[in-house]
């Protein structure tokens, strides 16, 4: 089960993951000069966003936490469920 800061952080990766501007999520965490010392949440949410800042061309990086609060990360996921079911109910 996730704790509630777990769940912040693999929101994060997701709408990373939806920009589509990386074929995979190895991109973002795969990294010769990935530093040793990521001990906690913030300093990986820190290497993230300076990865997605290489990867992306999104206005808004879901890893900076100054531009993106959990709020903001929350209210990006409940977009990004109800364009899938909308897309799920085109289909129908």
């Amino acid at each position: 089960m996730l704790v509630p800061d777990d769940k912040e952080l693999f929101d994060r990766i997701y709408l990373a993951y939806t920009e589509r501007a990386f074929s995979t999520l190895e991109d973002l965490f795969l990294d010769e000069e990935r530093p040793n010392y990521i001990e906690d949440t913030p300093q990986l949410l820190a290497y993230l966003s300076e990865r997605f800042l290489l990867t992306s061309k999104r206005a808004i990086n879901p890893f900076d936490t100054e531009l993106m609060d959990a709020d903001e990360v929350n209210e990006a996921m409940l977009c990004v469920k109800q364009d899938y079911f909308k897309q799920l109910e085109a289909e129908d």
